[in-house]
């Protein structure tokens, strides 16, 4: 029986054409989607109405700042036809990036008003994490189009899936009683689950392609 399933899948999931590819990503989403939607009750009941809130408004933050954190430039990995001039454009994201992130630490010394000036003034005790997101979600996009760009959907897929599993696991376990951390484990485990999946995406491109991106750096 083993021997039939296993070419059969390798056949199925295969990394050349078109169904192979699609499929892999399929399966990741569906398995993350399935992850999120049996969790979502227990946190939910772990979680008060406020808690969830303040999560609101930190996510909806993150999502007005993260546009400006690299200018985008991520998306220019695509473009290039050779793999020097992509990781060139992989360097200039990582350039922008680190700019942003010192900018964004040293926001943090008015981050009260900064959440005043947003009329959530309950965010400002987690405005602290804002920059080690940032550089958590973009390190990890940066690294995903440069699968994507190589064809490297498993590793996507297993991003993905650590990502919604770290989250998930994370948000319910500091939410248990005796910890019960309220908008701090919900908020801790979005970080954690980004950070879960910077590291598989980017161990693997560092693995695979790591000599390749150091060595095309250059000031110019």
């Amino acid at each position: 029986m083993k021997k039939r399933v296993r070419p059969f899948l390798a056949r199925l999931f295969a990394t050349e054409g078109f169904r192979g590819p699609v499929l892999t990503l399929l399966t990741g989403s569906s398995v993350v989607l399935l992850l999120a939607f049996f969790a979502q009750p227990i946190i939910t009941r772990l979680y008060t109405r406020d808690e969830l809130g303040i999560m609101g408004y930190f996510v909806s933050l993150l999502a007005t700042i993260i546009t400006f954190s690299s200018l985008r430039y991520e998306d220019a990995i695509m473009l290039p036809e050779k793999d020097r001039d992509a990781s060139v454009v992989v360097w200039l994201a990582l350039s922008v990036l680190g700019c942003s992130t010192v900018l964004a630490m040293g926001l943090l010394i008015w981050r009260e008003e900064i959440a005043a000036f947003a009329r959530i003034p309950d965010v400002a005790p987690y405005l602290i994490l804002v920059a080690p997101t940032i550089v958590a979600m973009r390190l990890a996009k940066v690294a995903e189009l440069w699968l994507i760009r190589q064809q490297q959907f498993r590793h996507i897929t297993a991003g993905q899936v650590a990502n919604t599993a770290t989250m998930v696991t994370s948000r319910i376990g500091t939410g248990l009683p005796p910890i019960s951390a309220g908008a701090e484990g919900l908020i801790g485990g979005f970080l954690a689950g980004h950070v879960a999946s910077t590291l598989v995406v980017g161990v693997s491109v560092l693995k695979r392609y790591g000599n390749q991106i150091l060595s095309s750096f250059s000031t110019r």
